[in-house]
């Protein structure tokens, strides 16, 4: 019984000598997360805040499951040199499929708001499964370019919409020195685009400038068709 006990003691002790380090090192690089986009958004004049539960029921659609579990956390908000309302976070949720141990998966979203509600758009890379439903009668938005659309997946309930959008300047565009933007959604005030993973500091200026761009882009008849009053920005709360 004694050595049962002292069995069962170094087991523990043993286990906590490898989870413990393990969590303090998590803590460590989750503070340092923060640290970083605290500066990145101060140096630039931008509000941040660790986490925005205010924002999460929000939120719908693609890139965006739900759940019990969805989180919205590094939130920077503020407004680009150009001018335009932005937030940048990362959305986090757990993921389990088949009896397995949840998983965290974490996308890194950047929004930008513009002066008008807009119909649905979604502009996203044309995947295999995406071809397949074609040849079975599956449809997205053809547009004029075949080079557009052999690459990209648009759906939008208002084909207008889409194809004054995506007019010929754009979709070169898109097609070249703007392809990171992609997938992006197109959803009443706001355009947003998301990539998997956490926030990347390194490149969210550049994010910022081609999402300010696009929006500068849509033609100023598309806006004006879908004014509206100016919002005044996402729900926050500390």
């Amino acid at each position: 019984m004694l050595e049962y006990f002292v069995y069962e003691s170094l087991a523990i002790l043993g286990f906590a000598g490898v989870m413990v380090p393990l969590v303090l090192y998590a803590i460590r690089v989750h503070k340092r997360r923060l640290s970083l986009a605290a500066g990145w958004a101060a140096a630039r004049g931008y509000s941040f805040l660790e986490s925005n539960a205010a924002l999460v029921p929000y939120l719908r659609g693609e890139p965006f499951p739900g759940g019990d579990s969805a989180k919205v956390q590094e939130f920077i908000y503020g407004t680009t040199p150009s001018g335009r309302t932005f937030c940048s976070f990362k959305y986090t949720y757990e993921e389990s499929s088949g009896g397995r141990p949840s998983t965290t998966v974490n996308r890194s979203v950047v929004m930008v708001r513009v002066p008008a509600v807009l119909p649905a758009l979604s502009v996203s890379y044309e995947g295999f499964g995406d071809k397949v439903q074609k040849l079975f009668g599956g449809q997205d938005i053809e547009l004029e370019s075949e080079d557009f659309n052999r690459l990209f997946r648009v759906m939008s309930p208002v084909e207008s919409f889409a194809y004054a959008v995506l007019h010929p300047r754009m979709m070169e565009w898109l097609m070249g020195p703007a392809r990171g933007l992609v997938p992006f959604r197109v959803e009443g005030s706001d355009v947003m685009c998301w990539r998997e993973g956490k926030p990347d500091y390194s490149i969210l200026d550049g994010q910022l400038a081609a999402m300010s761009d696009f929006a500068d882009q849509i033609p100023h008849s598309v806006i004006e068709q879908y004014a509206a009053p100016p919002s005044l920005g996402w729900t926050v709360a500390r």
